[in-house]
């Protein structure tokens, strides 16, 4: 009489945790896929870039200081007024120059072809009053909405999979990059326009 009590409890356990599990089964789905995208996006955030990828990006990272990058350029045989109309100096009212992009990581912007053409510089400080992202202004050989971040090193996988992921910033695209997934690229902080859909299409 024990051994049937116990067998049909265990039967009618293994009944109630069924329907439940069928009842269920598309919220516990939705539940695993939710983590698995709650995990992926704590791998992204944290953005820790091995030093293949620095390298194949060719990151760097501009001192804190006002005019240590403009004052080396103007040493070593650059003309001032390059330096401006490529957005890496700023004038003063008083005719001098200083540096754009002081005490931030800079990702250089790439053409189709591989020439660096414009920077994204993102800054290492928590306050809020600083812009997080400063970007090359536009220049004779860089507009914004002709470009897509990471298309360079993108392009071989977009071809090969006739698909490409686009994501919001320099960071997501090199974080994506690292973990296997190449066919990524970013709108460089514009809405995508139809230039940049006509370069992945």
């Amino acid at each position: 009489t024990v051994s049937f009590l116990l067998l049909a409890t265990l039967v009618l356990s293994g009944l109630i945790i069924f329907n439940f599990i069928k009842d269920h089964l598309l919220l516990l789905l939705i539940t695993i896929f939710m983590a698995a995208i709650f995990l992926f996006s704590i791998s992204i955030s944290c953005n820790c870039f091995t030093n293949e990828t620095i390298a194949k990006f060719e990151l760097g990272y501009s001192p804190d200081q006002w005019e240590a990058f403009t004052g080396d350029a103007i040493k070593q045989g650059y003309q001032e007024e390059f330096l401006v109309e490529s957005g890496l100096s700023v004038k003063r009212d008083n005719g001098s120059l200083y540096d754009r992009y002081r005490g931030r990581v800079m990702f250089p912007i790439h053409s189709f072809t591989g020439r660096i053409i414009a920077f994204g510089g993102r800054t290492l400080k928590s306050d809020k009053n600083v812009p997080k992202y400063v970007n090359s202004p536009e220049s004779e050989i860089y507009h914004k909405s002709n470009v897509l971040y990471g298309l360079y090193f993108a392009k071989k996988a977009i071809r090969e999979d006739d698909n490409c992921y686009l994501v919001e910033g320099y960071a997501d695209v090199l974080s994506v990059h690292q973990a296997g997934i190449e066919n990524v690229v970013a709108s460089s902080g514009t809405s995508l326009t139809v230039e940049q859909i006509r370069l992945i299409s």
